[in-house]
Order: structure tokens, then C-alpha cells, then sequence
């Protein structure tokens, strides 16, 4: 794969100069997506109803959206709801920025190309944002906690990798108890063998989530978890056929539309995207099967036994990168900002496309999945046909086949 050609002068732009770019361009777009609703508005609905002694759980806020998160995270988010709707907002997205700037800076780090500001590692860091674009402008637009949850799970590998165990048991566990998205990487820890962290984080997740019956009377505090497990159950159907919403993209809502010829999505356009027309009770097994199949896959990235230590960060960070990859697709109700997630694995994919790692057919899929993941962008006339196929979807899977080609013992020595 050439490299694109790139004015040489661009080389020698300071670092400093760089940054400032990036914040500049983030505020202006923090300033103009703090305008109107979004889900940080639910957020902080339900941190208000929390204070104010109701369940945030038991109805919906804006347009018939829930609220999913721990009940620790509304008490600490609510702070922001002194500033006003349109500040809190604001400042919520400022925060995300430096968030995805330490992001793709520590993923610069793993992969050895922070401390270089050459030509390959400015096609890199072009490359990752232009591929990530669509699924940055997502979290902004909606204002997510799909950063923040990856930031907490980044730096707890970077953490675990310098022997801070404390420290990442803390931002690991954080970040399982904000959105249980983050459970898979407690898994690859464990299965690492890194027993001390798994029990740290199990203890930690414990004492976040009963941290508020330190100021909560314990019937409300009761209540609410009873009906934060209704509400987020993976055996509930609706999590199973999932789709209720248009914009739902994952395992769950890809097969659920393939396999049933009428599935209850009000939203679906009048042109046939189904296989074969199953019955329910087929395609929820068919679901578990491939969700199955998915989370084995892993198994192939780690090519080792259970509870064997690996020391080199390389391997972590290439194998921790596929697991996290993983879980937009493996986890119901998964919106287009959750593919975010990918980014670290589509950072090694670049990476390794830029010095020259790729074959021809690689290289067609990296261009498939670029087109899979920002056609939104390119092309947004047509939006409704890329939900209604689930494109971005096949465009997650893409990159789990490509992660599977790579060579980590090459990626390594590199």
C-alpha cells in the first residue's frame, strides 16, 4: 500500500502546533453540538430524578430513552447539572476531546510511533481520523459516554502493563460499573492469568455499586437496582430481536434482519433484506450460536492456554485491541457511536498497512471497511438504506477477518 504523498514542510510543523489545531477544532465543535438535545441531557434528567429521591429507571426521558447507567455515575455527573443544559453540555464534550486526544495518543504510544512526528506517522494519525471520523462525530453529536468508557479502558491496559495494578483495577472497574461493555476485558485479563487485577476489579465494581447505600435508604436503593436489571437483562427479547430503533447495529440486529422476514422494526424500509424467513425461537438460537463463535474467535488472536502471563505490551495491546473490538457487535442495542470501540484495532490495521504489511486483498477490505464505516459522511443521501442493510455492522466484522490476518509476531519485531 503507498503512502500518500504529503507536502515535505508538513514535517517540520512543531508538535505544539499540532495540538493547538486539534483543540481549536475540537471547541468549535464542542460549542456547536452542545446545542440542542442529546443523550448527556438524560444522563443529567437522571442524575436529578436520583437527587430528587425517583427511580431513574422506572420511565424514559427524551423521545422514550432510558436511562442505562449505574447509579454512581448520575451522582457524579450531576455537578454538571448547576451550569445549564447548553454549559453542561458543552463542558461534557470539552472533556471527551482531551479524552480522545489521550486516546490516540497512548495508542501512538503501544504501537511505538509517539515520540516520531515523521512521514508514515502523519499518514497514520490522518488515516485514523478519517477512518474513525463518522463514529467521533456520533459520540459528539449524541454526546456518549462511548470515549470516556474506552479511555478508562485503555489506560487500565496501560496501567496494567507499568505494574499499577491498583490503579488499573480502578479504571477497569469504573468503567464496568459506568457500562457493562467493558466486562469482556475483565475476561481477557482473567484469562491471562492476571488473577490479582480480576479480583481487584471484582471488589472494586462491588464496592462502586453499593457506594450509595451509604447516603440512599436501602428500599430506594432496592428498588432502583431491581429495575436497572429489568431494564438492561440480556434474556429480555427485545434485546435478542433488536430492532427497535433504525440505528441499531451489532450481531443481534444484523442476524434479526437477516433471518426473519417480518421483524418488528417499525422503521424498516419496503425492500427485502432477509435470507430465509426462520421462526423467533430459531433465530435467537441462531444469535447465541454466532455471538458464541465471535467471543471464540479470540482464542485464534491469543493462539495460548489459559492463565499464561505475556510480558511484551505489543501482544497486549494486539490482543486486548481485538477484544474490545468485539464488543459492539457481541452486545445488544449497540448504536453507530459504539463502533468508536474499533479504533484501536483499526490503528494497527493502518499501522500495519503503512509499512507495506498488507496483500492486495487486505488492502480491499481496509478500503471496504473505511466505505462501511463513513459512507454516512461521504454519501449521507442515502442513510436510510445503510441502516436498513446494516452496513456498518459488516464494516465491525471486517475488521475482526483483518485482525485475524495480521501477524503479531511480526507486528511485534516491527
Amino acid at each position: 500500500m503507498n503512502l500518500i504523498k504529503i507536502p515535505s514542510y508538513l514535517n517540520s510543523i512543531s508538535v505544539f502546533y499540532w495540538k493547538a489545531l486539534y483543540f481549536i477544532v475540537a471547541i468549535i465543535v464542542c460549542l456547536i453540538e452542545a446545542e440542542g438535545r442529546s443523550d448527556f441531557d438524560i444522563y443529567l434528567m437522571a442524575s436529578k430524578d436520583l437527587i430528587q429521591h425517583i427511580n431513574p429507571y422506572s420511565h424514559s426521558y427524551i423521545d422514550g430513552y432510558y436511562y442505562y447507567y449505574s447509579m454512581l455515575f448520575a451522582y457524579l455527573i450531576y455537578p454538571f447539572s448547576f451550569l445549564g443544559y447548553y454549559w453542561s453540555t458543552f463542558f461534557w464534550l470539552l472533556f471527551n476531546a482531551y479524552l480522545l486526544y489521550k486516546i490516540i495518543q497512548q495508542i501512538a504510544e503501544f504501537l511505538g510511533i509517539f515520540k516520531s512526528l515523521n512521514r508514515k506517522t502523519f499518514v497514520f494519525y490522518a488515516l485514523l481520523l478519517l477512518f474513525n471520523i463518522r463514529t467521533i462525530r456520533e459520540n459528539f453529536h449524541s454526546a456518549q459516554v462511548t470515549i470516556l468508557i474506552l479511555f478508562l479502558m485503555l489506560y487500565s491496559l496501560k496501567y496494567l502493563v507499568e505494574n499499577k495494578v491498583w490503579l488499573s483495577a480502578l479504571l477497569l472497574a469504573l468503567a464496568v460499573n459506568i457500562k457493562l461493555l467493558a466486562l469482556p476485558v475483565v475476561v481477557y485479563y482473567f484469562y491471562r492469568g492476571q488473577f490479582k487485577i480480576m479480583v481487584y476489579v471484582v471488589l472494586l465494581v462491588i464496592a462502586m455499586y453499593l457506594l450509595p447505600l451509604l447516603w440512599m435508604s436501602s428500599s430506594f436503593y432496592y428498588e432502583c437496582m431491581q429495575q436497572w436489571w429489568m431494564n438492561i437483562n440480556p434474556n429480555n427479547d427485545k434485546h435478542l430481536i433488536d430492532v427497535e430503533e433504525r440505528s441499531f447495529h451489532s450481531i443481534t440486529t444484523l442476524i434479526s434482519t437477516l433471518f426473519l422476514a417480518h421483524p418488528p422494526d417499525m422503521y424498516a424500509l419496503p425492500i427485502r433484506r432477509y435470507i430465509i424467513d426462520l421462526d423467533v425461537h430459531q433465530v435467537k438460537l441462531l444469535i447465541q450460536l454466532v455471538r458464541m463463535i465471535l467471543i471464540s474467535s479470540v482464542l485464534w488472536i491469543i493462539r495460548a492456554f489459559p492463565f499464561q502471563k505475556i510480558e511484551s505490551k505489543h501482544y497486549l495491546f494486539f490482543e486486548w485491541s481485538y477484544v474490545v473490538a468485539l464488543i459492539p457487535l457481541i452486545f445488544p442495542h449497540q448504536q453507530h457511536y459504539a463502533f468508536l470501540l474499533q479504533m484501536p484495532a483499526i490503528s494497527i490495521l493502518l499501522y500495519v498497512a503503512i509499512h507495506h504489511r498488507l496483500n492486495k486483498i487486505q488492502v480491499f477490505g481496509l478500503v471496504v471497511l473505511f466505505l462501511c464505516f463513513n459512507l454516512k459522511i461521504l454519501l449521507g443521501m442515502w442513510n436510510d438504506y445503510y441502516d436498513h442493510y446494516k452496513i456498518l455492522t459488516y464494516g465491525g466484522l471486517i475488521t475482526l477477518v483483518l485482525m485475524l490476518l495480521v501477524d503479531k509476531e511480526r507486528l511485534n519485531e516491527q
